[in-house]
């Protein structure tokens, strides 16, 4: 078993009702946090608990505006017999 692992969760996006960049939606976040739920329970049955939670964001220049997206999530796991 390794003493640690890093995932990644992709965001899921939906489309905005209101005035909107094309290509940039709002994230779902019920699909985020149910993909973060089953993995976070997966690792612990594998043996692994959380560490860390970081989100990974890429910024998109528009019309003079800067915009800030969030692609996902990076998850660390420490194998829970490691100190």
């Amino acid at each position: 078993m390794k003493p640690y692992k890093v995932a990644f969760v992709a965001s899921t996006f939906q489309a905005r009702k209101a005035l909107t960049f094309k290509n940039e939606g709002v994230v779902n976040g019920y699909t985020l946090s149910r993909d973060l739920e089953a993995l976070i329970l997966e690792e612990d049955k594998a043996g692994y608990e959380l560490v860390n939670l970081s989100p990974v964001a890429s910024n998109v220049e528009k019309f003079g505006m800067s915009l800030s997206i969030t692609q996902g999530m990076l998850v660390t796991f420490r194998a829970k017999n490691s100190e």
